[in-house]
């Protein structure tokens, strides 16, 4: 088995002689990585951003929710979306379509 020798600044290299690095595994086995969908897409990931995109479509550009300001048409979204939660007997987390919770931190302007 190759021994390391210590670098020129005397500091000796983190690899161990004959043992893999884990993440070598991995890179082998395609089979062990596996993606958390719970926080790459739910919670903080890149579904809240589709989601807060659609809606912002649909009302802004499509003017699906109705007229009015869009902090009002968030409103109407979200009535919205609760009444297809009961229609379709189905429960959410979810209390309200705030630009806060959708990150939506500039304003909304129509060209």
């Amino acid at each position: 088995m190759r021994q390391f020798q210590p670098g020129a600044d005397g500091v000796p290299p983190p690899f161990k002689a004959g043992v893999p690095s884990p993440l070598r595994i991995l890179w082998d086995d395609a089979r062990a990585v596996k993606t958390d969908l719970a926080h790459t897409y739910a919670i903080a990931g890149w579904g809240k951003d589709d989601a807060a995109s659609i809606i912002v479509f649909l009302a802004v550009r499509c003017g699906v929710f109705g007229p009015g300001g869009f902090e009002y048409q968030l409103h109407q979204a979200w009535i919205s979306f609760k009444q297809w939660c009961v229609a379709n007997r189905k429960s959410t987390s979810i209390l309200d379509f705030a630009k806060e919770d959708l990150k939506i931190t500039s304003s909304l302007a129509r060209d």
